[in-house]
């Protein structure tokens, strides 16, 4: 069952956090946020980058998925979750908190990573965004509970 997404903006501020877990407090999760941002800039520092000296398909395939977003893997356990990280490529990060008896597959959380930052890349094209702010938009709370909820009900699917 997802606990908790949350969305930490280019310069590390989260700029949402929408909590999942019944009757767990927020604070336990902003902590959680705040200690995965250490690791997600570990983890994007180990990250391959071009360099003059690779081959063009190799340069070009490291390039190709900076572009798409980079999904970062378990980042760690905590308690009673599983942290995911993924990167944007414009260094905006995306956190998914699962319980820990959560079993679904890598391939369907990158899947999922992928709607969320769909999502997001919707609100932040909105022109009375401004970068680094709260996203505070009805439509994506709306979006993002649809979404946990197909996934907790094993019902959201990698397409």
């Amino acid at each position: 069952m997802i606990a908790c997404i949350t969305i930490i903006a280019k310069e590390n501020n989260p700029v949402l956090l929408r909590v999942y877990a019944d009757g767990v407090d927020e604070t336990k999760f902003q902590y959680i946020s705040y200690c995965s941002i250490d690791l997600l800039e570990e983890r994007e520092q180990n990250l391959p980058t071009p360099t003059p000296d690779m081959k063009p398909e190799e340069r070009d395939r490291v390039l190709a998925l900076r572009r798409s977003g980079m999904f970062l893997g378990l980042l760690y356990p905590v308690e009673d979750y599983k942290v995911f990280g993924y990167v944007m490529s414009t260094g905006v990060r995306l956190l998914l908190i699962v319980d820990e008896s959560d079993r679904q597959d890598e391939s369907v959380v990158v899947a999922l990573f992928k709607k969320i930052q769909s999502l997001y890349i919707d609100c932040a094209s909105n022109p009375f965004y401004k970068a680094g702010q709260p996203l505070t938009y009805p439509k994506l709370d709306r979006d993002l509970k649809d979404l946990v909820r197909l996934w907790n009900d094993n019902r959201f699917a990698a397409k």
